[in-house]
């Protein structure tokens, strides 16, 4: 039997760093590569004499008898790591915290804070890194370690510790010895070990490490103590516990835990990936999809992690039925299918624009469409999918009965479809219905805006109860007589009882819960980080100096000057500031609701919430917006939105005289705000969410504010700003949060932009933790090192974007339809993504619309051996040359116009020349014409230039296809000789123009049938070939090491101020 050391001790903590990234990526090479990091530990352990304690999967806690032999075995474990070769080249990296004490030895083992100190050390430090305590550097003073040497880091705060710790680094020769700042007590759950706050477990552990045999020691976990069994295992890098007879006090952070039907409390929890969401029970399994793109398989008996599914994109929804998991993804716009006992995805089943809410039902899977407003079935027995109307916006999906009811979160109703005809009623509930579950004879969906639950009557179609619960529920699921809700906004799950209608239990679980599922034993539920829990910290953004355009809300348009500015300003309405495509919602923001047209679709009334103040003191007037307005179209530097309001006309004519009194009609006394139309517009609500309609105080100047900052109403004003070269934003005193939907409150203390570094200046201070973000698009030389070596720091988004090369409509030779036909079969899109990002940053286009987008439906005519999936394969060089020849415009002169971008690689300039050398090989003299940026888009816009063809982009302003077909290439939206006009092709087709219009029409009353009309429209347009498309990219971010929280919204992209600063 082996004697416990005792008296003044070394202990050593050690913990793989990114385990669940390598098991992602390494599958189950992973199990060899643990294997050998085990070895190598041990056999440093056993050369210095370290007594193994305990094992908990990738991590490790030795105790040795002298400090000195502590540090030789850390050294000698770290050398042997850098070493070694892992499989696929990967890095394992591990870090280490050492500190020496006098803990208490019991008959349970180690006792004292000494143990709890040693633990948070190891938190603190990152992958490579060895930490050492300054009491253990004390005892190494007089003992001379060869080839290493210490570095004092200073004193830091450990977390549950009182007073601050003096921590020393130990430098290896050979070795990285720069790392990020050590880690903050609220640190994100990947930077803590798997013993730090389990110290009293360890004391147990250690005492099974004195008295079991030799053979055991390697399974330490089951250990009785006070009567209660606790269990901890570590399955590819997840954290894993069990409770006994005692309740645990929260769910933590990226886990998910289990509440007993019976005793209302948490009885246990496993953590599973990063940003927990949807949960599915079924298949003997617990199913959880995470924001990080895993869905992770929870054994519910064994308490761990049995399978982890990397997606490669962010799941929307799941359900199990049928045997399987069904899984909806945005990205791909596809449904897929898991198998319970399988270790593969399968393959993605198309289904609509924005697929969300997912359930399995009547023979069938049903996947709602939000962008498309509409609802896709899938028969189980391999039958035509079959695609219904589901009403506006259409989110959650729960079958009852023999009905599909459908909640539709902007509208305000459910939904409830018959399958057999596919009639469909809607029901009127609350505010922003997401969540939707069945049971107890009744349909149930959580009203996110308002903080109630809607509780629906099948037979009668209506409402029979409104039950108030508590802030934000997005998750609802019905079991054993009750309906148990997850309230994002202040950490609850609020039980219902079925029979009363009551809230009968309020439900402490400590962080921010998201989705519910019932069990046999419970009800299971995931859970983030709470809210408060990352406050503080200075947040450093870098960009180039073109990167952000003006800081007055009136103007900025420039997409980081959106994402920046929308935590300083709000209007009446905004995106919800998630992730995913439910960052596509309207929903209030200084209005207290949404309001429905009246007077035939020509007329909005807003009611203002109360109490809110700008950043100046001054409280928020009605007047106000009207304010803001006609500031807009009097700078008059942005395209001309909100045309539809009475008397805005004029004021494109006139801007310095513009007057909106009879559009906007605001009165103070009663905080109401009445807009006026000509005539019914379905975009003016997305409009009047831009920065552009943002309230500003009385007295702000109707000129441009360069320089002076506009005082506004959200968590952060500007501090100081220095054009293209600085922004700082600073916290606004006066802020309160009234809506964690439409502007939350923000985490960093400050968020600092620096504009004056080049791409690849900007990558090296990310990685050298001088930065904290930068954006895309990033150099592509770079690429293949932030791919491999960034894996977890490099995000890849997806946004409503298009690049294209526009053909002038008017101009030789591209006035002939034959023509624009044949270059767009004639480019080789696969060649084009090459000099960009590549086939795997880039999807390849030949449509004027983005993929997963309202109105988008797949199309490609002009490829080699086109097909019903509407995907681009290959050029048609043959078919192209035919056209031209019989157009017999060869010899004809063209200059392609572009322009310089370096620190970008170039793109716009290589693609220019690639098409310079397509178009002479076609039998055309073509030449490159190069316009500074600068100046480029005014120069291709303005009809006087004759540009015949040139690079172009285009990002959506707003989530509907008329910010694309109507903006670009509608006949009133070219405007001769003028520099701002965007429909640079110059098309205008009368017929076209005409269905235009009647969508506009349409989508006003009905937005599902204008989809339909969209769609159809856009298919003309391709068809009329007045673009050469050419791919959607993606978007790339790189964050620092101390950067958590990370969301990209649809509409704003990274949301800066939800960023965790560690």
């Amino acid at each position: 039997m082996a004697e416990l050391p005792h008296g003044t001790i070394t202990l050593l903590f050690t913990d793989i760093e990114g385990s669940t990234r390598l098991l992602k990526q390494l599958g189950e090479r992973y199990g060899i590569a643990r294997a050998d990091h085990h070895r190598i530990l041990r056999a440093a352990f056993e050369k210095h004499e370290g007594q193994e304690i305990d094992t908990q999967g990738d991590a490790f806690f030795v105790a040795f008898r002298r400090a000195r032999d502590a540090v030789a075995a850390a050294a000698a474990a770290q050398l042997a790591l850098a070493a070694h070769e892992w499989p696929d080249g990967q890095d394992l990296r591990v870090r280490m915290g050492i500190h020496t004490g006098e803990p208490s030895v019991s008959d349970e083992g180690y006792l004292g804070l000494g143990v709890h100190r040693a633990a948070r050390i190891c938190s603190a430090g990152h992958g490579g890194q060895v930490l050492l305590s300054q009491a253990t550097v004390a005892l190494l003073e007089d003992d001379e370690l060869q080839g290493v040497e210490l570095r004092d880091l200073g004193r830091h705060e450990l977390k549950d510790i009182n007073r601050p710790e003096r921590i020393h680094q130990l430098v290896l020769p050979g070795l990285p010895d720069s790392f990020p700042p050590l880690k903050a007590p609220q640190s994100q759950p990947d930077s803590v070990t798997p013993f730090e706050g389990r110290e009293g477990e360890l004391a147990e552990a250690a005492q099974a490490a004195v008295t079991a045999p030799v053979w055991y020691r390697r399974r330490v976990g089951l250990v009785a103590g006070a009567g209660v069994v606790l269990a901890s295992l570590l399955v590819g890098g997840a954290l894993l516990f069990t409770g006994g007879s005692s309740a645990l006090a929260r769910i933590d952070t990226d886990s998910v835990g289990m509440i007993g039907f019976k005793s209302n409390g948490i009885s246990k929890q496993v953590s599973v990936g990063s940003g927990p969401t949807a949960v599915a029970v079924g298949g003997g399994a617990i199913w959880v999809a995470a924001l990080d793109g895993t869905i992770s398989r929870v054994d519910p008996d064994a308490n761990l992690v049995t399978q982890t599914y990397p997606l490669g994109q962010t799941p929307s929804g799941i359900a199990f039925g049928a045997n399987a998991l069904w899984v909806t993804t945005n990205e791909d716009r596809s449904v897929r299918r898991i198998s319970p006992t399988g270790t593969t995805i399968g393959e993605g089943i198309s289904v609509g624009n924005g697929p969300s809410g997912v359930a399995v039902g009547l023979g069938a899977v049903w996947v709602t469409n939000r962008f498309d407003d509409t609802v896709t079935k899938i028969p189980l027995d391999g039958g035509k999918a079959h695609t219904y109307t589901a009403g506006l916006t259409p989110s959650g999906v729960v079958i009852q009965g023999e009905a599909v009811w459908i909640s539709n979160v902007a509208a305000g109703t459910v939904s409830r479809l018959d399958p057999g005809s596919g009639a469909l009623q809607t029901i009127n509930v609350g505010n922003g219905p997401g969540a939707i579950a069945g049971g107890e004879g009744a349909v149930w969906v959580a009203n996110g805006l308002d903080g109630t639950v809607s509780r629906l009557d099948p037979g009668r179609n209506s409402v029979v109860a409104t039950i108030s619960v508590g802030r934000g529920p997005n998750g609802i699921a019905v079991d054993a007589g009750s309906v148990w809700v997850t309230n994002r906004d202040d950490g609850t799950i609020s039980r219902i009882d079925a029979e009363t209608n009551r809230v009968s239990d309020t439900i402490e679980v400590g962080e921010s819960p998201g989705g519910v599922a019932p069990s046999a034993s419970g009800v299971w539920v995931s859970a983030r980080a709470p809210l408060t829990n990352h406050r503080g910290g200075a947040l450093h953004l870098v960009g180039e100096k073109d990167a952000f355009d003006y800081i007055d809300p009136a103007a900025a348009y420039a997409a980081a000057s959106w994402g920046t500015l929308t935590a300083v300003y709000d209007g009446l309405v905004t995106f919800r500031r998630v992730a995913g495509s439910d960052g596509a919602e309207l929903v209030p923001d200084l209005a207290t609701s949404i309001p429905r047209a009246a007077d035939g679709g020509r007329t909005y009334s807003f009611q203002l919430r109360r109490g809110i103040r700008y950043s100046n003191g001054e409280p928020v007037r009605a007047s106000d917006i009207r304010r803001g307005l006609e500031r807009f179209f009097k700078i008059h530097i942005a395209p001309p939105f909100y045309t539809s309001l009475i008397g805005a006309q004029a004021c494109v004519r006139k801007p310095k005289q513009c007057d909106l009194s009879r559009g906007v009609v605001g009165d103070d006394s009663a905080s109401s705000v009445t807009f006026h139309l000509t005539a019914p517009d379905p975009e003016f609500l997305y409009q009047l969410a831009l920065p552009f309609a943002s309230a500003v105080p009385r007295g702000t100047p109707a000129r441009l504010s360069r320089g002076r900052p506009i005082p506004g109403t959200g968590p952060y004003t500007i501090g100081r700003y220095v054009a293209g070269k600085s922004l700082e934003l600073v916290r606004n005193q006066r802020f309160h949060e009234w809506s964690q939907a439409a502007q939350p409150d923000g985490f960093p203390d400050r968020i600092d932009w620096a504009f004056d570094a080049k791409s690849a200046d900007q990558i090296t201070r990310v990685e050298k933790g001088g930065a904290d973000w930068v954006g895309g698009p990033l150099p592509p030389e770079r690429l293949t090192e932030l791919t491999t070596r960034y894996t977890e720091q490099l995000h890849v988004d997806s946004r409503p974007l298009l690049v294209s090369m526009f053909l002038n409509t008017r101009v030789p030779p591209f006035n002939i339809l034959d023509v624009r036909r044949a270059l767009n079969y004639a480019v080789d899109r696969e060649a084009v993504m090459k000099i960009s990002l590549g086939r795997r940053l880039l999807q390849p286009s030949c449509q004027v619309l983005p993929a997963n987008f309202p109105g988008y439906r797949p199309y490609c005519p002009y490829t080699r051996d086109a097909s019903g999936s509407g995907t681009w394969t290959a050029p048609d060089l043959d078919r192209a040359k035919r056209l031209i020849a019989g157009s017999r415009t060869a010899g004809t002169p063209i200059r392609v116009w572009a322009f310089r971008a370096p620190g970008r690689g170039d793109f716009p300039f290589k693609v220019g020349r690639h098409f310079v050398t397509l178009l002479n090989r076609l039998g055309y003299r073509a030449s490159l014409k190069i316009v500074p940026v600068a100046g480029y888009f005014d120069a291709v816009g303005d009809s006087r230039s004759r540009a015949q063809i040139g690079f172009f982009g285009w990002a959506a302003d707003y989530p509907a296809a008329s910010d694309f077909i109507n903006v670009l290439f509608s006949c009133s939206a070219f405007r001769p000789a003028s520099k701002s006009q965007v429909n640079v092709s110059e098309f205008c087709n009368r017929r076209i123009d005409a269905e235009i219009k009647r969508a506009l029409t349409v989508q006003a009353n009905d937005p599902t049938a204008a989809g339909n009309l969209w769609a159809k429209i856009e298919r003309q347009i391709v068809d009329q070939a007045p673009w050469v498309s050419l791919h959607t990219p993606k978007v790339l971010s790189l964050v620092s090491k101390r950067i958590g929280n990370y969301q990209y919204n649809p509409q704003w992209g990274t949301l800066f101020d939800q960023l965790w600063v560690r």
